[in-house]
């Protein structure tokens, strides 16, 4: 056992700190040391790049047509891990294509951008949801050009040794994969509830307080996952989602919603009648097109069909403004417009469509077979889609040469017409933020695509 001291003269002289692990004989500090990307990517290297190389800092102010302004905190505070996240990947990816991605751009502008992107891409694959060998590659491939040209931009000061830890990050996907599993969001954040925690002066006790409310909440939550919970557990629901629902995380808040089935992504169509509305003739036809010609090709009629072998497709639906779907929340454009703005799929199509959220509604039909007579509440949703650019305009998309960050131009006209589609055709949102140049005449929006999962998907 060594003492405070003698662990303290270890460090000034060899520079590591002491650890009781070194006693056991196969501890290898070196092979076992596990590189954290939040710490090393979010808030190391991405922070060195802005504050360090270009000279941005948390009261840099972008200018007012360069994109949406991330929220920044006070002057002497420091930006954390995920807002550089959202600055660096989201707002200065935007930006910077535009400035410095044109096709009049200098040759050094357009290597600034060859620069960080080349960082953002590492970052990004590091840090998606799944991960395999190909993503490794890529990570390996743009951190190593990130690294070369860095040298050559600004010179070996640039270099810090974030940069070489970043190589081993690699590593740490082959062995422990998707790096969610093991970066430390959670211990920062449980960090935060420790230190807003009310002890009463009587720290002792934290263990236990603590431990008994643990084993509170996994009750409660065991009562919700049974589904048939009697009126007062309903209002006990309700109360908690009033007082606690807009406390949790992200990530947090999907794992209720899994548990929580009725008040999350579970339809439901009421038995009002008068809270029923009839769908206009064009959205009507759109529903009937989705369910002919859906993943399994149905043949379903409208109400006024006549064939005795097709089912019959009301046009009374439920009007929602809101749901959720794995974690994520889709609203209609009259609502919130940033959780309208979605990437989909349709029939046919071999590449992702962008679009708004124009309406989302709830309708029941019943199976098509006489085995299958129970009825079928699902949800469906209006989508306007956005127009995308022809092939002359897509030769002055700056952002076209980067596919691997999911980002590109569109008019900001939609096409004629509706698609009225399933849900499991929604892929992910988008963030989005007005475009102009005097390349393009028109008005366009960037669509950045906030996919986290695999992280790779090609706009055509």
């Amino acid at each position: 056992m060594q003492t405070e001291d003698i662990c303290a003269q270890i460090y000034q002289k060899f520079g590591v700190h002491w650890s009781e692990l070194l006693y056991l004989s196969y501890w290898d500090p070196i092979q076992f040391t596990v590189i954290d990307s939040m710490h090393n990517l979010f808030a190391g290297n991405l922070e060195h790049h802005c504050h360090n190389i270009l000279g941005m800092s948390a009261e840099t102010k972008l200018a007012a047509e360069a994109g949406v302004q991330p929220h920044l905190p006070d002057e002497q505070q420091k930006l954390k891990a995920d807002q550089w996240h959202t600055a660096c990947l989201v707002n200065l990816v935007i930006t910077f294509c535009r400035i410095w991605g044109h096709t009049d751009a200098s040759e050094k502008d357009q290597a600034l951008l060859q620069n960080y992107i080349s960082l953002v891409i590492t970052v990004h694959w590091a840090t998606t949801w799944s991960t395999s060998l190909h993503h490794i590659e890529i990570i390996e491939h743009y951190m190593a050009y990130y690294i070369h040209s860095t040298l050559e931009l600004f010179g070996p000061h640039a270099l810090v040794f974030n940069n070489h830890v970043s190589f081993h990050i690699p590593e740490c996907l082959c062995a422990f994969e998707p790096a969610h599993g093991w970066w430390t969001f959670p211990f920062e954040q449980f960090n935060g509830i420790l230190q807003q925690y009310n002890t009463n002066l009587r720290p002792n006790e934290m263990e236990y307080t603590m431990l008994k409310a643990f084993c509170c909440s996994e009750n409660l939550k065991s009562l919700l996952k049974l589904g048939q919970t009697s009126s007062l557990m309903n209002e006990l629901q309700d109360v908690f989602w009033k007082y606690f629902g807009s406390t949790f995380s992200d990530a947090e808040q999907s794992n209720i919603n899994a548990l929580d089935h009725a008040s999350s992504d579970v339809p439901h169509i009421t038995k009002t009648l008068n809270k029923l509305v009839e769908l206009l003739s064009n959205t009507y036809h759109g529903l009937l097109n989705c369910l002919n010609e859906g993943p399994t090709p149905s043949h379903y009629q409208s109400n006024r069909g006549t064939s005795p072998s097709m089912q019959v497709v009301q046009s009374c639906v439920q009007d929602i403004q809101m749901v959720k779907l794995n974690g994520a929340t889709f609203t209609c454009t009259s609502k919130h417009i940033g959780n309208s703005h979605i990437l989909f799929s349709l029939p046919g199509h071999h590449s992702l469509c962008a679009g708004e959220i124009q309406c989302i509604f709830i309708h029941e039909r019943c199976g098509l077979s006489l085995a299958d007579q129970d009825s079928i509440p699902e949800f469906f949703f209006v989508i306007q889609q956005y127009q995308e650019l022809n092939h002359k305009q897509s030769s002055k998309d700056p952002y076209c040469k980067f596919p691997l960050l999911s980002v590109q131009l569109f008019s900001q006209q939609f096409l004629t017409g509706e698609h009225v589609i399933w849900a499991q055709n929604i892929h992910n949102h988008f963030a989005s933020y007005p475009y102009r140049s005097r390349e393009l005449k028109g008005e366009f929006l960037v669509a950045l695509s906030l996919n986290h999962v695999s992280g790779f998907y090609i706009l055509l």
